[in-house]
């Protein structure tokens, strides 16, 4: 869906036809942006990859924008593992007790907005990062969330909520909060658990059916 798509589905169960002097345009986008970044945050179904050349002797790295959390480190087929806390404060020795340690990388640490490879590149290696990502932020009313699009009406939830409680209006207010923490949950079930022989989504009670995805099982996961 797109915003605006997204927008005009609030405003009809808000039973406001288009934006008014109550629900204005800005105040709905407003909402629909915070729903996709609670979301987001709380689930992390943005999965993106990176890929990070690596630089003779240089040893941190800028992290994408929109970087949440990694997945996955990789040059190639060999894996890349994180740093315990006290490793990282350890200079990088060799065996020999010279600094500093330097070879193709099997380590990554964080710090701040970099990523850190022990031991210290000693070539050009082109390092594959799978990571969880922030959204981008929704504007213009054709913008489309981040998220998986059988997972957009959620954020109309969350609009519809908060419309309900400016208007004071408790019972539609307690349906949709019920609504909005039930497809919260099932992204994160979905994004914690996934291809297990999961049923397709439920009917959007609230924007129209969005479709049945055919499931994907954890035998097509792994390959049987």
């Amino acid at each position: 869906m797109t915003l605006k798509e997204l927008r005009s589905g609030v405003l009809v169960f808000l039973h406001e036809p288009e934006p008014g002097s109550e629900f204005t345009r800005l105040m709905i986008n407003q909402w629909l942006n915070e729903a996709q970044h609670l979301l987001v945050r709380d689930t992390y179904c943005i999965q993106k990859t990176a890929e990070m050349p690596t630089v003779d002797g240089t040893e941190r790295y800028q992290l994408p924008c929109d970087f949440l959390k990694i997945e996955q480190c990789a040059i190639g087929d060999d894996l890349i593992f994180p740093m315990h806390f006290g490793e990282t404060m350890a200079p990088a020795y060799d065996d020999s007790g010279n600094l500093p340690l330097t070879g193709q990388p099997d380590k990554y640490y964080l710090f701040e907005n970099a990523i850190g490879f022990r031991p210290i590149p000693d070539a050009v290696y082109s390092v594959l990062m799978r990571y969880r990502a922030t959204p981008a932020t929704l504007s213009g009313d054709t913008d489309v969330p981040d998220i998986p699009a059988r997972h957009h009406h959620v954020l109309g939830w969350y609009a519809q909520w908060m419309g309900a409680l400016k208007r004071e209006d408790g019972r539609s207010a307690q349906a949709f909060e019920r609504l909005w923490y039930q497809g919260l949950a099932g992204v994160k079930q979905e994004t914690t658990f996934p291809g297990f022989d999961e049923p397709a989504q439920p009917r959007d009670l609230y924007f129209g059916q969005m479709g049945d995805p055919q499931p994907v099982t954890w035998r097509q996961v792994l390959g049987l």
